[in-house]
């Protein structure tokens, strides 16, 4: 149903009736739109007290809510990471810690002095 949709369309539709419409597998609801308009990701109109929206603000707003891709990989054996609204700066601040906690293992093995053995020998004294 959702591919026979005109995402031009600019006629208002209730929330209810367009959360179904344009996410017919779920997940959507009047009251997910409401939040997205709060952020500022969504366009609605009040009229009467009822909110509206249209598949045109929809689509503006899965626009804006796409999810980009970094081109190359910043994590160990390939594995992509997905920049979210800044959160990559988490990423680098662990990969730069783990880096010097590496750096400073190797100064302190270089460091460290062999150990002496010592034995310590408990004598039983027996009573004759």
């Amino acid at each position: 149903m959702a591919d026979s949709i005109d995402w031009t369309d600019d006629i208002p539709r209730r929330l209810s009736v367009i959360a179904r419409l344009a996410f017919p597998d779920g997940g959507m609801t009047a009251s997910s739109l409401r939040r997205e308009a709060e952020r500022g990701r969504l366009a609605i109109e009040r009229i009467a007290g009822k909110d509206f929206t249209s598949f045109q603000a929809i689509a503006e707003m899965r626009k804006a809510c796409r999810v980009d891709r970094k081109e190359t990989p910043s994590f160990p054996h390939g594995a992509f990471s997905v920049k979210r609204s800044g959160a990559s700066w988490v990423v680098d601040a662990a990969e730069e810690d783990t880096a010097k906690l590496e750096a400073l293992g190797k100064q302190l093995s270089k460091k460290a002095k062999p150990r002496q053995h010592s034995y310590l020998a408990t004598v039983i004294m027996s009573p004759d």
